[in-house]
């Protein structure tokens, strides 16, 4: 089932509407009995979007009148069927359907929510719809792809956990976008009958989804000490603790994130951390690391007084308006190079990857082997024979983690003014 997206409007206060795909609604509101005690109502409504938000007044006034709605017993057996599916229900429909075929990771799935959550509040002002409304699939056509690649790029999108920030797409982001569209539109054009209306999509994929140009230089990653100006303009908090970790590990900012206090442990006197999550299957295979002894004090301070299914840092992301700032002030204090965190290459700034680069880099500098540092990080082999085998001893990885500094602070310029 698709998950449901709630919509609340003055017109209908403390009424609720959740959208389950295939014109199905859930609509919510609570009531008050004679004890005094506020109870949860629902009524499970099969319509359009706009008979729902009629059915959501009319429980509005039933309860500000009267205090209770009765539901209505007879109800369709079966969902309203537009002439002209709702392309909203079918990026929903195409997404469960992706999800079972291709076995996607939580972290997969939960960009392609965003993703569609992107595409949705752009299409709706391509369609001229209110957000509430269907978009009809008709609007879907290779003029449209390249009025949405425009918008993408030059209208800042709402983004974060409340959808409350605004930012443009980069490159990257606008192909994946127009990626999702394509895909679903092919989709739901396969099957009419569930689908009515779908014009028929392009055979050519590059009609639709453009070219990303990488042909600039990479970024840079950071040295230690470049890290170490970024953690000094960031004040203490879960950020600084994400941050301090990945510094020392080389773990990505969500596996940080999601480590508990029973990921620790100690393997041959050594303390180790134990790593379940990540992008690929060979990393939420899960692997063991030994943790750099630089970091421990660190990791005690964290887990100290917490319950084994506690999360060890406080934090299930980071934000990334707030790490930009961080970095910003780094910059300013002629600690840190632009081109580390703003490069050519990217339009948006990738801030909680690079301190994985930084930790990479700096045990290259060590002479530590790639091999070592691949099994560290959780990459896969660079050769054929590391794919398949596993070539890196744990005394090498205890004496990779050795070559960690300490944390130094870094005395930042003041920024000029102007």
């Amino acid at each position: 089932m698709a998950k449901e997206r709630r919509n609340t409007s003055q017109a209908h206060k403390g009424v609720s509407i959740g959208a389950t795909g295939q014109s199905k609604w859930r609509i919510r509101w609570r009531e008050l009995e004679q004890g005094g005690r506020r109870i949860s109502r629902t009524w499970r409504f099969a319509g359009t979007a706009t008979e729902a938000e009629l059915a959501a007044i009319a429980v509005y006034e039933s309860v500000q009148t009267t205090g209770t709605l009765e539901i209505p017993e007879v109800q369709p057996v079966q969902p309203f069927r537009p002439e002209v599916a709702d392309l909203r229900e079918v990026f929903q429909a195409w997404l469960a359907w992706r999800k079972g075929f291709r076995r996607m990771a939580e972290g997969t799935v939960g960009l392609y929510k965003s993703g569609i959550r992107t595409l949705t509040w752009h299409l709706h002002a391509l369609s001229e719809t209110a957000e509430t409304e269907p978009i009809p699939v008709t609007i879907l056509s290779i003029d449209l792809a390249v009025k949405l690649l425009d918008r993408l790029e030059h209208v800042d999108t709402p983004c974060g956990v409340k959808r409350k920030q605004t930012r443009a797409c980069g490159p990257a982001r606008r192909q994946a976008l127009l990626g999702y569209l394509y895909e679903a539109w092919v989709w739901a054009a396969d099957d009419p009958d569930a689908w009515p209306s779908v014009p028929t999509p392009p055979r050519v994929r590059a009609k639709v989804v453009p070219k990303h140009d990488v042909k600039r230089r990479p970024p840079p990653a950071p040295t230690w000490e470049e890290m170490d100006a970024v953690l000094t303009a960031c004040p203490p908090g879960n950020m600084r603790d994400v941050l301090i970790i990945q510094r020392c590990t080389g773990l990505r900012a969500g596996q940080v994130c999601g480590l508990k206090v029973r990921d620790l442990g100690v393997v041959d006197g050594v303390a180790t951390l134990e790593i379940n999550t990540g992008k690929s299957r060979q990393e939420r295979a899960g692997r063991t690391v030994p943790v750099a002894p630089v970091l421990l004090p660190e990791i005690r301070r964290l887990a100290a007084g917490k319950a084994p299914e506690d999360w060890l840092v406080g934090t299930r992301q980071l934000t990334p308006i707030v790490l930009h700032e961080v970095f910003q002030a780094a910059e300013d204090g002629k600690k840190l190079r632009p081109e580390v965190w703003r490069s050519e290459r990217r339009e948006n700034k990738r801030t909680s990857h690079s301190f994985r680069a930084g930790f990479q880099r700096g045990l290259r500098r060590a002479g530590v082997e790639d091999r070592v540092i691949d099994a560290l990080v959780g990459h896969s082999g660079a050769t054929v024979r590391d794919r398949h085998y596993d070539d890196a001893d744990w005394v090498e990885l205890v004496r990779a983690v050795g070559q960690v500094p300490e944390v130094q602070e870094v005395e930042l310029e003041e920024a000029e003014e102007g």
